[in-house]
């Protein structure tokens, strides 16, 4: 938003969009955190190697 043209401003559905767009990444994030826990939790009650996770 700093680089946004006053002059021409985001129209509300683009920023809602763009809101929405930041939540569902967000959301999808946070699922890929709470598997891994799982992941790593089953691993050591079990004593199994587990899923290795890997990021860009």
């Amino acid at each position: 938003m700093s680089d946004q043209d006053p002059t021409n401003p985001v129209d509300n559905t683009q920023m809602l969009a763009q809101l929405a767009q930041f939540s569902t990444l967000s959301a999808a994030n946070q699922t890929n955190t709470d598997l891994t826990t799982i992941s790593g939790q089953i691993a050591k009650a079990t004593g199994t190697t587990g899923i290795t996770s890997t990021t860009a």
